[in-house]
C-alpha cells in the first residue's frame, strides 16, 4: 500500500527528514547529484553520513556549484561518471543503506539505474528516487512499478521509496 507524506515548504526536506529520522541511513549513494542541493540536504539531516554522489557533471557551472557546497567535506565522495558506468568504479563500498536515483527520468534510464544500483543496497535497506509523477514522468513511474510493484512511500515532491527485503 502506498503512503503519501505531506512535506514542509521545502518539499524535499520532508522526505529527507523522514528518511534521516526513521531509517538509520549511514552510507548512501545519490545517483544524479547535479548542483549538489539534495546532497547538501542529506548532509544537513545527517552530518556523519558517508555519501557517494554520482554525476557526469558535464556542465562547468553545475560542477562549480557542487564544489562550492561540498569541497572540503570528507563525508561527500564525488564520482564523475554516467550513472550506469559508475557501479564498477565504486563496487568496494557495497553494501550501502540506501540509494537515491535522480538522474535521467525516462523509462530506459530509470530501469537501468534500478538494475545497476539495487545490488549495492544491504538487505532491509532503501532504494528511492525522484519524479514519480504519472503526468510528467510516466516512464519513471512505469520503471518503478515494474521493478517493485510500486513504491512503498511517495512524497509530495514526487520522491518515492521502496524498502528492500531483509534476509531471513
Amino acid at each position: 500500500m502506498r503512503t503519501t507524506y505531506r512535506n514542509q515548504p521545502d518539499q524535499r526536506q520532508g522526505l529527507l527528514d523522514w528518511w534521516a529520522a526513521s531509517t538509520g541511513i549511514h552510507r548512501m549513494i545519490e545517483v544524479g547529484s547535479a548542483f549538489g542541493d539534495s546532497a547538501a540536504i542529506w548532509m544537513k539531516c545527517n552530518p556523519d553520513l558517508e555519501l557517494w554522489t554520482v554525476d557526469p557533471w558535464n556542465d562547468a557551472d553545475m560542477l562549480a556549484s557542487f564544489h562550492a557546497k561540498h569541497s572540503g567535506n570528507l563525508h561527500v565522495h564525488e564520482v564523475r561518471a554516467v550513472s550506469v558506468a559508475a557501479p564498477p568504479m565504486i563496487a568496494a563500498i557495497a553494501p550501502v543503506d540506501a540509494v537515491y536515483i535522480d538522474a535521467v527520468h525516462d523509462y530506459a534510464n530509470v530501469s537501468a539505474d534500478i538494475k545497476a544500483w539495487r545490488k549495492f543496497i544491504r538487505p532491509g535497506g532503501w532504494i528511492g528516487g525522484h519524479d514519480y509523477n504519472r503526468l510528467k514522468f510516466p516512464g519513471c513511474v512505469r520503471a518503478v512499478n515494474e521493478a517493485f510493484g510500486g513504491p512503498d512511500r511517495v512524497f509530495c515532491d514526487t520522491s518515492w521509496l521502496v524498502r528492500l527485503e531483509a534476509e531471513s
